[in-house]
C-alpha cells in the first residue's frame, strides 16, 4: 500500500535506514543522509543522556559499527557511501529547524527524472 501511494502521487514519507534498498528503483526516492562528526554525535548523547563522554563514545561507535553491519549484512553496501544519497544533512551544522525547513525545500522543488534516476547530490552543511 505504501509502494501504491508514492506511485500514484499521493507520496509518502519513509524513514528508516534500508528503505531505499527494500524500495529499490521501485519508487522515485529523495534520499537523505543526516550526518555529524563523531565527535558532535558522541557530545550530543553524552549531553541529552547524561553520560559520560566516554560511554556516549562508545555508543556512537557501536551505532555506527551496527549500521555498517546492517548494510552490509542485508544490503553488500556500505552506509557512507556519499553516493547513495541525493542529499546530505549535517547536524553538527545546521540546528533540527534547520534542517527540516532544507528538507522541506528541497521536497517541494524535488521533481523525478524519467527512468527512476537519483537527482544529484546536495550537501547542506552550512545555513
Amino acid at each position: 500500500m505504501l509502494i501504491e501511494a508514492t506511485r500514484d502521487h499521493r507520496g509518502a514519507f519513509f524513514l528508516g535506514r534500508g528503505i531505499e534498498e527494500l524500495l529499490g528503483e521501485r519508487v522515485p526516492l529523495l534520499r537523505v543522509h543526516v550526518i555529524a562528526p563523531f565527535e558532535a554525535r558522541a557530545e550530543r548523547i553524552a549531553r541529552q543522556v547524561s553520560l559520560m563522554p566516554s560511554r556516549a563514545e562508545e555508543r556512537v561507535r557501536r551505532s555506527d559499527e551496527e549500521n555498517a553491519w546492517f548494510y552490509r549484512y542485508f544490503f553488500h553496501a556500505d552506509w557512507t557511501d556519499r553516493g547513495r544519497y541525493g542529499m546530505t544533512l549535517d547536524t553538527a551544522v545546521l540546528t533540527p529547524h534547520e534542517c527540516a525547513q532544507k528538507l522541506a525545500h528541497a521536497a517541494a522543488h524535488w521533481t523525478v527524472s524519467v527512468g527512476g534516476s537519483k537527482p544529484p547530490h546536495t550537501s547542506l552543511r552550512h545555513a
